[in-house]
């Protein structure tokens, strides 16, 4: 059987995601990265948002990154303002530098609000 990152470099992500997913549910760091990063280049952003909401940081980075890249900057938001602390400053630092998201007073705003604040 073909290993993962061979499936995924030959144009077979869905299939490398069947191949890496075991490990990724194992728990194995690595396999986490990949899946997430092979689940946002298929679009799958309702596997990344469960998987964010088991506690995969992989994926909850992939899914704010997908949501900027389509424009959902609202569901991104909602993201950012219902993380924790460490996750919150992570999401907050890392998609708008990588992303055309041009909503600059963000950082700000996230460090006075609270979920459910409005």
């Amino acid at each position: 059987m073909p290993s993962a990152s061979w499936l995924a470099d030959h144009s077979q992500p869905d299939q490398a995601i069947v191949v890496i997913g075991p490990l990724a549910d194992a728990g194995d760091d690595v396999a986490q990265l990949w899946l997430a990063r092979w689940l946002a280049w298929l679009g799958q952003a309702g596997e990344l948002r469960r998987r964010a909401g088991a506690g995969d940081h992989h994926a909850l980075m992939e899914l704010a990154e997908w949501l900027a890249r389509h424009d959902r900057l609202d569901e991104l938001r909602e993201l950012i303002l219902a993380a924790d602390g460490d996750e919150r400053r992570d999401l907050s630092r890392g998609w708008p530098a990588r992303t055309r998201c041009t909503w600059f007073a963000w950082p700000r705003t996230l460090a006075t609000r609270t979920p459910g604040s409005g």
